[in-house]
């Protein structure tokens, strides 16, 4: 009956130790999340900002458009 009893009181504190590892590996990932996104934030917003500006004039080239028998669709 005693290591029954042992066996089972091995299990749940291997249990409870890994929810402990777990809980603390998430509030790790909540923690940094919150510090790149509160106090890094800004710069980031930066980056951001500076690369969507970017406007190009350049037509893009498209490839011909064609219908299910394979004949080009020309433009109307």
């Amino acid at each position: 009956m005693k290591k029954v009893k042992t066996k089972k009181n091995q299990i749940f504190f291997r249990l409870n130790l890994l929810f402990i590892v777990i809980f603390i590996l998430f509030a790790a990932l909540i923690v940094q999340l919150g510090v790149v996104q509160i106090l890094n934030g800004e710069s980031f917003q930066g980056e951001i900002d500076k690369t969507t500006q970017d406007l190009t004039k350049i037509p893009v080239p498209r490839g011909e458009i064609y219908d299910r028998h394979y004949n080009t669709i020309s433009k109307k």
